[in-house]
Formats: structure tokens, C-alpha cells, sequence
């Protein structure tokens, strides 16, 4: 396993929301932690990412309006028999 240390260039803050994994697979995930230039995501283990993909998250509004739609690159993964880390870099 992966371990996420703690090489982290912007201070993160816990932040638990459910987010969708809209490209490039389809995937309910939650969020863990975000900072200015990343997030860090908890999913089914079995979802197919990898190191370097590509990837859009729709973050629902609190108040229901449109979600907001961001990109960002896989940095780093943690895979466990029940669960996937993955952390997203936005820069």
C-alpha cells in the first residue's frame, strides 16, 4: 500500500461531502480532506483509476443548486481490500 505521508504543498482541512466521479469512470465517492490545490477521495475499492488519469468530480451546492464540475489529475492511490484513497491534484 501507498502510504499519502505528509509531502503536502497547501494545508488541508477535514471536509466530508459526497462527490461523483464523473470522468473517466462513473463512481459515488466522498470527500476526506481538501486544500487549495487538491482533495482527497474515499471510494469502492473496485473503481478503475490510476496514477495519472484524468478525472472530473461533480461537488453538490448545499442549497441544490447546479453542481460544481472540477478537474484535476491523480497524484497518488491507496488501495485496501474495502476501500480506494485517491488523492486528485487540481493544479
Amino acid at each position: 500500500m501507498v502510504s499519502f505521508g505528509d509531502a503536502r504543498r497547501a494545508n488541508r482541512i477535514d471536509w466530508e461531502r459526497p462527490v461523483q466521479i464523473i470522468a473517466p469512470v462513473l463512481a459515488a465517492a466522498k470527500t476526506l480532506n481538501v486544500s487549495a490545490v487538491g482533495m482527497l477521495l474515499l471510494t469502492a475499492a473496485d473503481v478503475a483509476l490510476n496514477v495519472g488519469d484524468e478525472v472530473a468530480l461533480e461537488v453538490p451546492h448545499l442549497d441544490a443548486s447546479d453542481p460544481l464540475v472540477v478537474h484535476g489529475r491523480v497524484v497518488r492511490l491507496e488501495r485496501a481490500p474495502d476501500f480506494l484513497r485517491v488523492a486528485v491534484d487540481f493544479s
